[in-house]
């Protein structure tokens, strides 16, 4: 799953967010924005990935780069079902 694929996920799934919102939240410009849901930004620099990632509710990580998992509520549900030594997964 590419950026852009992760961040139209994301977006879609936190109620009310907007690409405008997120640029706000993330102290970027619009066509940045823009660029990184069209596929031009194949990466985000760390502090408008760290503030998009809490803007759209979804671990830093996964949005970086898609590895573990979309959101903390997923990490608490496998540490419940696998226990802290299969964290994150073996």
């Amino acid at each position: 799953m590419t950026l852009a694929e992760r961040l139209t996920k994301a977006l879609s799934l936190r109620k009310g967010a907007t690409k405008a919102a997120l640029a706000r939240a993330a102290k970027v410009t619009s066509p940045s924005v823009s660029d990184w849901f069209n596929g031009q930004t194949k990466a985000l620099m760390a502090e408008p990935l760290i503030r998009a990632a809490q803007y759209l509710g979804v671990r830093p990580l996964w949005l970086a780069c898609g590895e573990g998992p979309m959101a903390d509520t997923e990490a608490r549900e496998a540490l419940a079902i696998y226990g802290a030594g299969a964290w994150p997964f073996k």
